[in-house]
């Protein structure tokens, strides 16, 4: 009498490399993967960009108060360009005609108009360009859609001391909430749509213009 004994080893086949299923899957999360690296380096680009761009305006506003600093005499011209006339857009088409240099000497309001001119250069971008095949030259610096306010409020009975501050605005990458909290603060009306947009900064000083420091009179 003869038992059958089953051999386990025909049942077995040996399995070798990746099924097509497991190389489908596979490749779905390495697509995961690198999308989300995509993602990331994005809106690390972005953040950056948005950095730079707020640096860039909080180094601008001091510059123009370091203007009005060395010159307190055009204080009133440097104010009169507030939210009823602000900078931005190349709103001073031409350059003033005096250049305010040693052999041809100016006015302090002279000075403040040619500060203005200068100073709206570098905050449109002018100053820094690169030339193109197809538009022309392209800005490489400045903000995006800038504006820029300055405030002057005088004490009372002084035409040269007072409080200034500049506001400046631009426009994002990405929605925020509105950092201009009234519409009388506002360098440049907006739409609805654009509001979200809109990043701003303000920087404030005091002027003294119109202390007159002593005179070293006799030696005293």
């Amino acid at each position: 009498m003869f038992i059958a004994r089953e051999n386990k080893n025909n049942n077995l086949t040996k399995q070798e490399g990746f099924t097509l299923l497991e190389a489908l899957i596979s490749f779905f999360v390495l697509s995961v993967g690198l999308i989300g690296i995509v993602s990331l380096l994005t809106l690390s680009k972005s953040t950056q960009h948005q950095s730079l761009q707020r640096t860039r305006a909080i180094a601008l506003a001091n510059d123009l108060l370091e203007r009005i600093r060395s010159n307190p005499g055009g204080i009133q011209i440097y104010g009169s360009r507030n939210t009823s006339s602000p900078l931005g857009g190349n709103s001073i088409v031409n350059p003033p005609t005096n250049s305010c240099t040693r052999s041809a000497p100016c006015s302090t309001e002279e000075k403040a108009l040619l500060d203005l001119w200068k100073w709206e250069r570098v905050l449109d971008g002018n100053e820094v360009t690169q030339p193109t095949s197809l538009r022309g030259n392209i800005k490489t610096s400045g903000l995006i859609y800038p504006s820029a306010c300055v405030n002057f409020e005088p004490v009372a009975g002084k035409n040269k001391t007072g409080a200034v501050s500049i506001t400046i605005e631009w426009r994002g990458l990405t929605k925020l909430r509105d950092g201009i909290k009234t519409p009388d603060h506002e360098c440049r009306q907006m739409s609805s749509q654009e509001k979200p947009y809109r990043r701003a900064i303000q920087v404030s000083t005091y002027i003294a213009g119109d202390v007159v420091m002593p005179t070293n009179s006799g030696g005293n």
